[in-house]
């Protein structure tokens, strides 16, 4: 994260505009999948994922939700911008 100094404010503002249009590209589409990030815990709680960090449905989401994300990243073309999106692949 810059420093106050150093902030673009154009090109934060630039990233901002691409990442909303790349997640409603994907909901115009009707694809837009779960993804849960990479495993992590915090505090006393059970392993999830860091993503699923704060969503209120974590309990309730199935077991299987990083491998779910693997096998629907690649499903659709339409999804190859949001994956480079969630992944950070740029």
């Amino acid at each position: 994260q810059p420093s106050p100094g150093n902030y673009l404010n154009d090109r934060a503002e630039s990233a901002m505009k691409a990442a909303v249009e790349t997640i409603v590209e994907g909901i115009d589409n009707g694809v837009f999948p779960a993804h849960p990030g990479d495993p992590s815990s915090w505090g006393d709680g059970p392993p999830s994922y860091e993503n699923c960090k704060f969503c209120e449905y974590d309990r309730v989401c199935p077991k299987s939700r990083s491998r779910l994300w693997d096998v629907k990243k690649g499903s659709d073309p339409s999804l190859d911008n949001y994956r480079k999106l969630a992944e950070d692949d740029q």
